[in-house]
């Protein structure tokens, strides 16, 4: 349900979105009358990405559906949020911006009925468990245009060290970047992984992030331990062609379980 003192809240708070944000690799067209949906792992910088966006756009909303004042509205709520944003700054804007979209229920017949109006150019984003490229094509019956936002890449993540790389190297320069490396291909590109020296714990809670919000609740298993013991499989041997067969092979030697139980 909305709350108007509270969508109002919000929008004031938003005045102050980060400005000291890395510039990322991914390039979407900004002028498209497509639907612009960025989907991609929980974690990998889909907000921020947002935020960069804002900066180079004028007269923009963005609307993080996330925020507990915007996280219970409806989507028949959501054109009222944008009557609040144009009683208060007195304009209609040219953009929206609308982060974790999924969270609204049904939130395809609004911003459907957004897009053909043609006054706005959209952007939003999604978890890539809840906002799959297909699914928001059948969603948004081929209005949209997808693209994948995924963890910093290594001159991404050299660049958030504040490291160039030039033609040539220094053998003390050459050393650095070597260590990075190591760094980089032992922990990863998450964002907040990078930033902070916890990386295996940060990287702990997202795998159990993961699992219980993409893999058990999407697709409603009930087998909690065996959902488990599955997806420990599958990081351990990501590098590896595996089958179900296999899978079962190796689980059977540990739990009593049937093949058809771990075919479905």
């Amino acid at each position: 349900m909305l709350v108007r003192d509270e969508v109002i809240d919000y929008f004031r708070e938003y005045e102050h979105i980060p400005r000291d944000i890395l510039e990322r690799e991914l390039k979407i067209p900004m002028k498209s009358r497509f639907i612009i949906s960025i989907i991609g792992p929980r974690r990998a910088g889909k907000t921020y990405f947002l935020f960069s966006l804002s900066k180079k756009i004028e007269n923009q909303v963005y609307l993080n559906f996330e925020d507990p004042r915007l996280a219970e509205i409806t989507y028949r709520e959501l054109r009222d949020v944008i009557r609040i944003f144009i009683e208060i700054y007195g304009r209609n804007p040219d953009y929206l911006l609308l982060d974790e979209i999924q969270n609204i229920e049904n939130w395809e017949k609004t911003v459907r009925e957004l897009h053909d109006l043609g006054k706005y150019r959209i952007f939003l984003s999604g978890s890539s468990s809840k906002l799959l490229g297909k699914e928001i094509a059948t969603q948004l019956r081929g209005r949209s245009l997808s693209y994948i936002l995924l963890p910093f890449s290594f001159r991404e993540f050299l660049r958030f060290k504040q490291i160039t790389i030039k033609k040539y190297l220094s053998k003390d320069e050459e050393a650095r970047i070597k260590n990075l490396l190591r760094n980089y291909m032992e922990f990863g590109g998450f964002p907040d992984v990078v930033k902070n020296e916890e990386k295996l714990k940060i990287l702990k809670e997202y795998s159990d992030l993961i699992l219980f919000r993409d893999f058990i609740e999407r697709h409603r298993i009930r087998n909690l331990g065996l959902a488990r013991m599955i997806h420990t499989f599958m990081i351990q041997n990501y590098s590896k062609e595996s089958s179900v067969r296999s899978l079962y092979n190796k689980l059977k030697t540990n739990i009593k379980v049937g093949k058809d139980t771990v075919y479905e």
